[in-house]
């Protein structure tokens, strides 16, 4: 079984929580990404975030 080692997505236009605490977070992750989206991605931005995680799983073929 693959395993991503895909880090948090920065959601720019997050109501719940700042983004100076997501990017606080993510310096723990290997990398991580942002969106121009609200806290749930995968419902306001669901086409966008697939096509990110599929990328992301294709780096972590190489």
């Amino acid at each position: 079984m693959h395993q991503s080692q895909c880090g948090p997505d920065l959601c720019e236009q997050d109501q719940a929580l700042p983004l100076a605490f997501q990017e606080a977070m993510a310096v723990r992750s290997e990398r991580s990404y942002r969106l121009p989206t609200s806290h749930s991605p995968f419902l306001s931005a669901p086409a966008r975030l697939a096509r990110l995680i599929t990328a992301d799983a294709g780096l972590q073929q190489s």
